[in-house]
């Protein structure tokens, strides 16, 4: 009997490359891991995809039919997205549409572990929950509520995750902190905007978790973060700490929040699921992280 399929839709992104890397050494014996790229082949093995055409996707999924597709896929640039709102419906709405009348058109058996964002809300108050009501207030964020809606209102089997701030090895932020507070670079960083940082490795062993426990979880919407509600300056501060750097120059610095890229809290609450599910506190994910860094 053949092994079911994971299939991982962007696993040339940031949060897909390490979920593909992750899962394919954690599910090998009972899966068949494949993921998807579009424009960077990073892994030899990976097939060509472009979401944003219809027929390909269509062809691609009534081939493979996979039991499980991991929706990473997506415009993740805020600037980009602000600068050019059809591209980013494009890429953030209208292929999960697709996909959704795809799967709806053909009765296909996939089920759904859709990467929504922090960004579906306003940034207002913080520490929002699953059943908190979205409020975007840039495209970006409202391409991805989009997507959201769709799903909500389909036929499919699907659920929804919201991660926040990725931190790990490959994201550019991350690498960049951690590199900048190494070699004693000074810093400037905000003091005003709250979010809730997501150790990769935290994400991964929650999406293995949710794989394996699909039919058990009845939420349809998880929030994959964090514990620890931070500034960007905290956040820097902690690092260099974990670095074991004291003489690093980090400044805090007051944000202008009229800009529509800075929202004052994007913070998430944990889902319950990561709070009874998760392995370790949040300083040990992000020390995993920073340890990777330093030894690569």
């Amino acid at each position: 009997m053949d092994k079911p399929m994971v299939m991982i839709v962007g696993a040339s992104s940031f949060i897909g490359s390490h979920l593909y890397s992750y899962l394919k050494t954690k599910l090998s014996d009972r899966y068949i891991v494949k993921g998807t790229y579009n424009s960077r082949q990073i892994f030899r093995e990976l097939e060509h995809l472009d979401i944003t055409n219809k027929k390909a996707v269509e062809r691609f999924f009534l081939f493979y039919r996979p039991d499980y597709i991991l929706w990473v896929a997506g415009l993740k640039d805020i600037k980009k997205c602000e600068e050019n709102l059809e591209l980013a419906y494009a890429i953030n709405t209208r292929s999960v549409k697709n996909l959704i009348s795809v799967i709806e058109t053909h009765s296909l058996p996939s089920r759904i572990i859709h990467f929504s964002s922090d960004y579906v809300f306003d940034g207002e108050n913080g520490n929002f929950s699953e059943t908190d009501k979205p409020n975007p207030k840039n495209n970006y964020g409202q391409t991805n509520f989009l997507a959201e809606k769709a799903l909500l209102a389909s036929l499919i089997d699907y659920k929804i995750v919201r991660p926040s701030a990725v931190m790990g090895k490959r994201g550019i932020f991350f690498d960049w902190l951690v590199e900048s507070i190494t070699k004693g670079i000074e810093l400037s960083m905000f003091d005003n905007i709250y979010f809730t940082p997501t150790p990769i490795s935290l994400l991964n062993e929650m999406i293995l978790h949710v794989l394996n426990k699909y039919d058990e979880i009845p939420q349809k919407i998880i929030h994959i973060v964090g514990e620890e509600r931070l500034t960007r300056y905290q956040f820097a501060k902690k690092l260099g700490a974990m670095l074991q750097k004291k003489d690093a120059k980090i400044k805090s610095e007051i944000a202008d929040l009229k800009n529509v890229l800075f929202l004052k809290d994007l913070s998430l609450a944990q889902s319950e699921l990561v709070k009874n599910c998760q392995s370790m506190s949040f300083d040990h994910y992000l020390m995993k992280e920073v340890a990777s860094v330093k030894t690569h």
